[in-house]
């Protein structure tokens, strides 16, 4: 780093059965006479406002004489110091870290996470100024994993470009099981803590072919080193940073065959974020204010695209095989249609409403909303067959994708809006597209999936009923266990449940005069009744014990599945080879794996 660090930070992790991190901020020269400390309230990547500072205690400031300097809080998240201009001021305070999740601080005596924006306050008047992070670790620990680079010379001391690149690179701490590669002629690190039926030979070589899958889709590589940070655990959850990823995993979540293709597949989505988010940004997140919402109605690309292309990473590699591919694809229509939320909130408006919605889910959230990951996948998918379609296989969603890229990271970070993805869309499909994203973008209407399966040369189909001996009727809800009794989860709208007046966390006491003892027992009974026929229900709603009568609707397909047309034509054959780079013959024979 060409500047002395103007900010130094040290965190100090000497006793992590307590969970406390001490934190150490030494400016050499104050800013002015009075400045802001600030906590961010959210963190790269994950759109949820969250209360960080409150974790903070024991502050003190003191200047070069080790004399106390004033301070006062002006809000929940900031602390004004008041020092000489030009004179050294250390900060001193503890953070209690024990929330253990990708957007949070976790100290123990097994290992540690630590997300600089959690922990560091920022000196706002120095926000771009270059800072430095010391850690020092207890006795026991020997590993350090994160994607800072190390300041000069100096073991465990790290340095950052301004804060913002500080707050992007979280660490994993502990004793580590470390592996390195090469790809794209750029160093990459796999630094795993935890212990489950992973076979590590084959997820790192497999890890190892989608990271090269991707380098080669975009042709350019935004960071000089890569560091994926796992940690094997008891929730899964993943976090995209600059040069690194935060992913967590259950321990046995591995196997059988389709757990570990879901499971990779958040390494591919989470490292094409390194290209698709974290360089190639919407405008509104290119200078972002990590101190309140900052809002963008474009995740359906930077989310949405990201996801249609993690099972493309596994499939041109060989990680997973065409039957797996086309069944990932399909079931991600039986996700969209399961619930009528997609009729009631657009993909624009889902991307806007995130840090609202999306973050804070609840018992409506089927009903009412969309996730923008999702439809955002399937236009994706849409424009990828149409570009291939018109250009017969010249061009396809990749080269929309590399030329935003290129010029609104390489050529010029200013960020892409709505329409440079219209304009890139309908230069590479040769036709207007204003009609498409306006209808699939900001519309509510179905997204005619049968259609588009059709042009490759599947036929799409809801599960149906008529398969069965009888229809079943449907209820319109989703039963599960709570404190070991069956109680209401989700009631679909429109449903024979709501009308009947069932509500969300109702317990189901018993059905037609039988006791109900289990959530499988319940929805069990209803598979033997069909649409017409009537069920009582009674239900034990606040302590209050009350019957209600539903009469059951026709079934909602659960599944969908998608398999090659008979004597489909030539030129659908051709597109799903462009499409997916096999044959579709090759579709009906190929086993998908189950262990």
């Amino acid at each position: 780093m060409s500047q002395e660090p103007r900010v130094q930070y040290s965190i100090h992790l000497e006793s992590p059965k307590s969970h406390y991190i001490t934190v150490d901020l030494f400016i050499p020269e104050a800013p002015a006479d009075r400045f802001e400390l600030k906590l961010p309230t959210w963190l790269p990547g994950a759109y949820k406002l969250n209360e960080f500072s409150a974790n903070i205690e024991q502050f003190k400031a003191s200047n070069g004489r080790q004399e106390t300097v004033s301070w006062h809080k002006t809000d929940k998240l900031t602390w004004q110091v008041n020092a000489n201009t030009g004179q050294p001021v250390r900060i001193q305070y503890k953070v209690y870290a024990f929330q253990l999740a990708d957007d949070a601080s976790y100290l123990s005596d097994d290992f540690a996470i630590i997300n600089p924006g959690t922990i560091c306050l920022a000196v706002i008047p120095l926000m771009e100024s270059p800072c430095s992070l010391a850690v020092i670790l207890p006795d026991h620990w020997k590993d350090i994993a994160t994607g800072l680079p190390l300041a000069d010379g100096e073991n465990r001391r790290y340095r950052a470009t301004d804060y913002h690149h500080l707050m992007d690179c979280p660490m994993l701490i502990g004793n580590l099981y470390l592996h390195r590669f090469i790809a794209g002629g750029i160093p990459h690190e796999v630094a795993i803590q935890g212990k489950g039926n992973l076979d590590f030979d084959q997820f790192l070589a497999d890890l190892e072919k989608i990271t090269a899958c991707e380098i080669d889709m975009m042709q350019h590589i935004p960071y000089d080193r890569y560091v994926y940070l796992f940690l094997i655990t008891d929730r899964d959850a993943g976090l995209e940073h600059c040069n690194s990823t935060l992913i967590f995993e259950h321990h046995f979540n591995f196997k059988p065959r389709k757990k570990y293709a879901e499971m990779i597949s958040i390494f591919s989505h989470e490292l094409y974020h390194a290209w698709n988010v974290k360089a190639l940004r919407p405008q509104e997140l290119v200078h972002p204010n990590y101190f309140t919402e900052t809002y963008t109605d474009l995740l359906w690309v930077s989310e949405g695209f990201t996801n249609y292309y993690h099972y493309q990473f596994l499939l041109r590699p060989g990680v997973i095989n065409l039957k797996e591919y086309i069944e990932a694809v399909t079931y991600q229509v039986t996700r969209y249609r399961r619930f009528p939320g997609f009729e009631y909130q657009s993909t624009a408006e889902a991307s806007f409403d995130a840090w609202i919605k999306y973050y804070r889910q609840h018992e409506n959230t089927p009903n009412s909303t969309i996730s923008y990951y999702l439809k955002g996948s399937m236009i994706a998918f849409f424009l990828d067959l149409d570009i291939l379609e018109a250009t017969n296989g010249r061009h396809r969603l990749d080269d929309v994708m590399r030329e935003l890229y290129q010029e609104h990271y390489v050529r010029k970070f200013d960020g892409f809006t709505y329409d440079d993805v219209v304009r890139t869309a309908e230069k590479y499909t040769g036709r207007k597209m204003d009609d498409f994203f306006r209808k699939f973008v900001y519309g509510t209407t179905d997204m005619p999936f049968e259609s588009y399966f059709q042009k490759v040369g599947l036929e799409l189909k809801a599960q149906d009923p008529d398969d069965d001996k009888m229809k079943k009727g449907n209820l319109g809800v989703r039963v599960t266990m709570r404190e070991h009794r069956p109680h209401v989860s989700i009631v679909r709208r429109n449903s024979p449940a709501q009308d009947a007046g069932i509500q969300p966390n109702d317990e189901i006491v018993a059905m037609n005069g039988l006791r109900v003892f289990s959530d499988e027992g319940f929805t069990g009974r209803l598979e033997h009744m069909k649409p017409g026929d009537t069920v009582e229900i009674m239900l034990a709603r606040q302590h209050e014990v009350k019957t209600v009568t539903a009469v059951l609707g026709e079934p909602v397909p659960v599944k969908y599945t998608a398999k090659p047309i008979k004597n489909s034509g030539d030129d659908q054959r051709r597109l799903f080879t462009m499409w997916t780079g096999g044959n579709i013959d090759d579709l009906r024979e190929v086993p998908c794996p189950d262990a």
